[in-house]
């Protein structure tokens, strides 16, 4: 009995770690520029996670503005954010 118990807590332990993404910059919105007109309009291909689809997706970052959730390299992001 004991050991299923323990065995029962493991898994709920293991089911809360893996369900959450490793890192809390994984949970920032997508960090797209809001203001397409501004004077930043210093534009590099840059990739961000989306939660709703587990996927690192490009988009452009003139920047500036956004947020953390927003990295050089999809590997980056991949690492960083995607759950297997």
């Amino acid at each position: 009995m004991k050991l299923f118990l323990l065995l029962l807590v493991i898994c709920a332990a293991h089911q809360v770690i893996c369900s959450n993404p490793k890192n809390p910059v994984c949970e920032l919105a997508h960090s797209f520029n809001v203001d397409v007109y501004t004077s930043c309009l210093n534009s590099a291909r840059r990739w961000t996670y989306n939660a709703a689809t587990n996927a690192c997706i490009k988009f452009t970052y003139l920047g500036c503005g956004g947020n953390a959730n927003n990295f050089l390299t999809k590997s980056q992001c991949l690492r960083q954010c995607v759950k297997k």
